[in-house]
């Protein structure tokens, strides 16, 4: 099931950190453990202009870089005001897509308006 709607409001000048999201197996309403080494879980996020290809920010759970990180067993992310510092105030895609077990599943498919921060 992929996520639709909007992501709220956030500052081009502030942390922007995520709630932790949780993927539910659909047969049985269990949460799937994204931690489970076999699973070989990889999650992408995007952000770009709504209509265009091209991707402002890109993190990736695999660079270690802890703009995306698994808690519980669920993932969050956070992007630092440096990260978020080019996007001008307007309302921008989010997209988040995780692999599992080597298929890829659209997770979030939305919006996040940003706001010029001080």
């Amino acid at each position: 099931m992929i996520y639709r709607g909007s992501l709220g409001e956030i500052s081009n000048k502030a942390d922007w950190v995520s709630r932790v999201y949780t993927l539910v197996n659909e047969s049985d309403g269990s949460e799937i453990d994204l931690s489970n080494p076999a699973l070989g879980v990889e999650i992408e996020l995007v952000v770009r202009k709504s209509g265009c290809r091209n991707d402002l920010i890109k993190a990736l759970l695999s660079d270690g870089d802890g703009k995306i990180t698994l808690n519980g067993t669920g993932f969050q992310w956070q992007l630092a005001p440096a990260d978020l510092s080019g996007l001008c105030a307007a309302t921008y895609d989010v997209g988040v897509a995780v692999t599992i077990s080597g298929v890829k599943h659209d997770v979030i498919l939305a919006d996040v308006a940003v706001l010029e921060g001080v």
